[in-house]
């Protein structure tokens, strides 16, 4: 299967598989995956209910 290249947030572009589907009214969007870190308050908040203060301390024991 060919691959193709997408930028990354880390600055340097990635390799993604490319999508099988090639459907011509709704074209396929590749991105790179998420950098370490990127949805580390997001996650919580959005799916665990937390509180930006429940995020701060979480950070400040290193569990985030």
């Amino acid at each position: 299967m060919p691959f193709i290249q997408v930028p990354h947030g880390s600055g340097v572009d990635v390799p993604l598989l490319r999508s099988p589907l090639h459907l011509s009214a709704a074209p396929v969007e590749h991105r790179a995956p998420p950098t370490r870190g990127q949805h580390s308050a997001e996650v919580p908040q959005e799916l665990l209910g937390k509180s930006e203060a429940d995020i701060k301390r979480l950070r400040a024991a290193g569990v985030v």
